[in-house]
Formats: C-alpha cells, sequence, structure tokens
C-alpha cells in the first residue's frame, strides 16, 4: 500500500484506503487498499478492493461499497464467503458487523 487517499471514521469504527500498484484488468482500474479498524484493532487489511467504475476511488460511494462488503452477515451470501476468515474476524462478525452495516447503508444513501 503506498499514498493514503481517505479515511473514514465513525465511532469506533475507522477505514482507511490506500493506493496501490494492482491492477483490476477487468475494468483497467486499481485496486484499493484498506485497513478496517474497530476500537484501534486492525479487523481486516488487504489489497482486494475494485470500486464501481462510476465512483472516485476515494468517494463515498466507494467507502458505503467496500464497508458493505465488510458488514456481511452469517446469512447475507453463500457460507463459503466466509471460510477465509479467521476466528477473530468471525467473532467480530458475529458481534459487531450489524452496526457496521448501518453507517454503511446510511452513507450510501447519502449518495443516491
Amino acid at each position: 500500500m503506498t499514498e493514503l487517499l481517505r479515511r473514514w471514521i465513525e465511532d469506533d469504527f475507522v477505514l482507511e484506503l490506500y493506493e496501490t500498484d494492482n491492477l483490476d484488468t477487468r475494468e483497467h482500474r486499481e485496486y484499493l487498499g484498506y485497513v478496517f479498524y474497530d476500537k484501534g484493532v486492525v479487523i481486516f487489511k488487504g489489497e482486494d478492493f475494485s470500486p464501481s467504475p462510476m465512483d472516485s476511488l476515494d468517494s463515498d460511494s466507494s467507502v458505503a461499497s467496500l464497508l458493505g462488503f465488510l458488514s456481511l452477515q452469517d446469512g447475507d451470501t453463500d457460507d463459503e464467503y466466509f471460510d477465509h476468515y479467521t476466528p477473530e474476524q468471525l467473532a467480530w462478525r458475529d458481534e459487531r458487523a450489524e452496526e457496521l452495516s448501518y453507517f454503511a447503508a446510511e452513507l450510501g444513501e447519502a449518495q443516491a
């Protein structure tokens, strides 16, 4: 990850978006790096998020989209989606993802 593009903060949640050198060859767009914290603890970190080509990389819409993925809960998608989650991430999902999903929805609705 290189340059910080955006920092989103709400209550105990912090999401940082970074530029990367990774390209999404389907969309010819840059993948974004991200670090998501809850109460100062890193919950998710990756360099695999490619926002919609209709949104700027650091827009509220891009943040809302990523938060939507990070806040998926049991029953929202196939069980296999969570196969790569650590036990700590699964525990966080079960305890805190629903709260994050509210912030994601609010941010997304504000852009609609």
